[in-house]
């Protein structure tokens, strides 16, 4: 049975329908006529209804599409939409034994009764996956190839060291933060056992992205938690805009990376127009899942949303450094005439 949340989101920006799309990935399986199909649950008026519907592009079209969907229960709960349906394997979208693999993508997007408006992508699936299959989209052994390729061109790179590549080098700290539409991409990787952690604050308020290592376990098991800094202390939160997450911890345990998608908006963080924050880059130890107090390796205030950011004062800073090496030369110089 399909479980769809919606998520919650700070005024004005309700979104009254949440949605979501499977897309058959093989054009020679008869279902694929069928094409994208969108489940919508939404909300007319407080009053929850449920369709399904076509997509082109941002735009969902209501249809009639043959699914033999049943047994549809939603809920609507101030901001947030809930709903489970079922979908027979008899429809044509899902026949046979339901094998096809599929795309997955979930939206959000506003209501006028129950007219919708243009829909906002807030995940997509990392691949193709089996939905007969539980376990499909949880990998036998997840690697990454974290590098700095696109920096500074298609994402916003921060590390110590203009050198810091976490592919050839994994004694640095590294983030990359790609904006996509409404949603950031981030990549993280640190030498620690465990936790490295990226820390976003503005206005006074803070988010941390963590991504650690449960030691309590004989090998290891990597976990995710978003939390704020308190004083020297990580405390855990509740965000609803962090879309998916995937982690390992490799090398002995003594390398920590992943790669994690949110909303452009954080629900524990108050949010300018303006998406320049101080990002910080953290790891410290872990006892079990228990965060231990962190160690800043690097703090930057950059706009997090533009990829070239950096890309200038890098060459600010060197220039800054050449003329206080050549101030300093000249003093020197001047006292031993």
């Amino acid at each position: 049975m399909p479980r769809l949340i919606g998520f919650k989101k700070k005024e004005p920006e309700i979104k009254p329908y949440t949605s979501a799309l499977l897309h058959p990935v093989s054009a020679s399986h008869p279902s694929s006529s069928q094409g994208p199909v969108v489940f919508v649950c939404g909300n007319n008026n407080s009053i929850f209804f449920f369709e399904t519907a076509n997509q082109s592009g941002p735009v969902l079209t209501p249809n009639a599409v043959t699914t033999n969907v049943t047994s549809v229960q939603g809920s609507i709960t101030g901001n947030l939409i809930q709903c489970t349906f079922n979908i027979s394997f008899n429809s044509t979208l899902l026949n046979a034994a339901g094998q096809l693999p599929y795309n997955v993508s979930i939206f959000s997007g506003t209501t006028n009764g129950t007219t919708l408006g243009n829909a906002t992508t807030v995940f997509q699936s990392f691949k193709f996956l089996n939905l007969a299959n539980a376990t499909s989209n949880v990998p036998a052994a997840v690697t990454f190839n974290i590098n700095r390729t696109g920096c500074g061109v298609s994402k916003l790179c921060i590390a110590t060291g203009s050198n810091c590549d976490p592919s050839v080098n994994s004694s640095c700290f590294f983030t990359s933060i790609q904006a996509t539409g409404q949603n950031f991409l981030f990549e993280l990787s640190g030498p620690t056992s465990g936790f490295v952690a990226l820390g976003l604050t503005q206005q006074g308020s803070n988010i941390v992205f963590v991504c650690a290592n449960n030691n309590s376990f004989n090998n290891f098991e990597y976990f995710f938690l978003p939390a704020t800094k308190v004083g020297k202390r990580l405390l855990p939160v509740n965000v609803d805009t962090v879309y998916s997450n995937q982690g390992v911890v490799s090398e002995n345990k003594s390398l920590i990376q992943c790669i994690f998608n949110t909303s452009s908006t954080f629900s524990n963080v108050t949010i300018k127009a303006d998406s320049v924050f101080t990002v910080s880059l953290m790891n410290g130890s872990t006892s079990g899942s228990t965060l231990g107090e962190p160690d800043t390796q690097l703090e930057i205030k950059v706009d997090i949303s533009n990829a070239t950011a950096l890309n200038n004062s890098n060459r600010h800073v060197l220039s800054l450094w050449t003329s206080v090496l050549v101030v300093l030369i000249s003093a020197l110089t001047l006292r031993f005439i």
